[in-house]
């Protein structure tokens, strides 16, 4: 009987010890940084530090479990299935803050910089889902699935359908070039002699 409770409380005494210590240690790690991107005057380090505050609490809570999960005594394989559900996690956490970062970044990028170029709700879209379809190949490397067939019948799908929808395409990125670089316009008025103002 007390060998049972010693096999519960010692993983579970180490989870919640973890949870302290990783917590406290992401609250002083997010004070500095904080104190940190108000002494600087990009905006870079703020949009940094406020995407990565609600990613970093799934990564405290994986990494406490691990700990926890090594320090018990599960036959190795249950054990391997919890690790490789807490790799999945965090695999998927760092993927979707990594696609935030990037939209944020080239949303900032293009609003600061003088290009014709405007933060369309399209290109933020392509680039979030590139980047889940990377998070999404490691992901399944992680799980020792072959990607090479998934590779090959995504490449084959994508191939057809851009023959079949050939001018919709065409015309979708005709449209987009011309969205993207069409010049500025002006938004001040001028009098005429008749008295009335013209855009």
């Amino acid at each position: 009987m007390e060998h049972d409770i010693k096999l519960f409380l010692i993983p579970l005494a180490s989870l919640v010890g973890s949870l302290i210590i990783l917590f406290l240690a992401r609250s002083i790690i997010l004070k500095f940084l904080r104190r940190w991107t108000r002494s600087t005057e990009t905006k870079l380090d703020d949009i940094i530090t406020g995407t990565l505050g609600t990613p970093s609490i799934y990564w405290v809570l994986a990494l406490a479990l691990y700990i926890s999960i090594e320090t018990s005594e599960l036959p190795s394989k249950y054990a391997i299935y919890l690790v490789r559900t807490l790799h999945i996690l965090v695999i998927l956490s760092i993927t979707i803050a990594v696609a935030n970062l990037s939209s944020k970044i080239f949303r900032h990028y293009v609003e600061n910089a003088e290009t014709p170029v405007p933060a369309t709700g399209l290109a933020l879209v392509v680039i979030k889902v590139g980047i889940l379809m990377i998070g999404l190949l490691i992901l399944l490397g992680n799980m020792v699935i072959s990607i090479t067939l998934i590779l090959t019948a995504m490449g084959i799908g994508l191939f057809a359908v851009a023959l079949a929808l050939q001018d919709t395409l065409s015309n979708l990125f005709a449209g987009i070039h011309q969205e993207s670089f069409r010049p500025a316009r002006c938004q001040r008025n001028s009098s005429l002699l008749s008295g009335s103002e013209a855009t």
